[in-house]
């Protein structure tokens, strides 16, 4: 069983952060929840999305190469400001040349108002690999369960997961998010048969599931033993994250 803080999965969201955003919680019947906070308010049974990565923040040069060893790393923006920890419990993933391949948890930051200023990523774990300035090679990227929102009708983004909380998460409370096991969901109009694999809903409600039909879409989990009926919260079994 995780790490539970002060809150608990059924507990309404809270503006006072408890523990590290991702952090698990599972119960004696193998549901499993996400610690999340919420960008913009996310109802009771409606799947949020994570999200979308901000373009200026992908493919940065280091500002000093980095050695093994180090906990923090100098990188320079190309274009947009970050405000204080707004990463924090996020990724530093180094794609192309020296130290590919890897991705490291980020501690924490400060804000860099400068849009092309240089600002010191902390991180949890040393870097294992010398690296170099002479490559736009690294990304920042949110943690998953940070910036959470409600699904819209575009099935592009990443689903995350579902508030079972009495009034759901609002804007920028925390709380957790359901991502495995037996789920009350809010289905679409395009229902979804007995059993089928559901995706995003793509019809006109916020925080539906649908049945998936096309190879793109991205898979939330199965409907339950009842076919979907549009507009109504019924079973789904979430299989997102454990």
């Amino acid at each position: 069983m995780g790490k539970l803080g002060v809150q608990t999965p059924w507990q309404q969201g809270t503006t006072t952060k408890a523990v590290s955003i991702g952090t698990s919680y599972e119960d004696g019947w193998g549901r499993v929840w996400k610690y999340a906070y919420a960008a913009a308010a996310v109802a009771r049974g409606k799947i949020g999305v994570a999200a979308a990565t901000i373009a200026n923040h992908n493919s940065m040069n280091f500002a000093t190469a980095p050695a093994i060893g180090d906990t923090s790393v100098l990188v320079t923006l190309l274009g947009t400001a970050v405000t204080a920890d707004q990463y924090k419990d996020g990724w530093l993933t180094v794609n192309d040349g020296l130290g590919e391949g890897r991705t490291y948890r980020i501690e924490g930051h400060p804000a860099q108002a400068t849009t092309t200023g240089n600002v010191r990523i902390y991180l949890a774990e040393a870097i294992d690999t010398v690296s170099a300035i002479t490559v736009l090679n690294v990304d920042l990227n949110y943690n998953k369960y940070d910036e959470l929102r409600v699904a819209d009708t575009n099935q592009t983004f990443i689903p995350v997961g579902v508030p079972v909380c009495v009034g759901g998460l609002g804007a920028a409370e925390y709380g957790y998010v359901q991502t495995w096991g037996p789920c009350s969901v809010f289905q679409d109009e395009a229902t979804a048969a007995l059993g089928e694999d559901v995706t995003l809903g793509a019809g006109t409600g916020a925080g539906q599931v649908e049945g998936k039909d096309g190879a793109a879409e991205p898979f939330i989990g199965t409907g339950g033993p009842a076919t979907a009926v549009a507009d109504e919260y019924q079973l789904t079994y979430l299989k997102l994250d454990r």
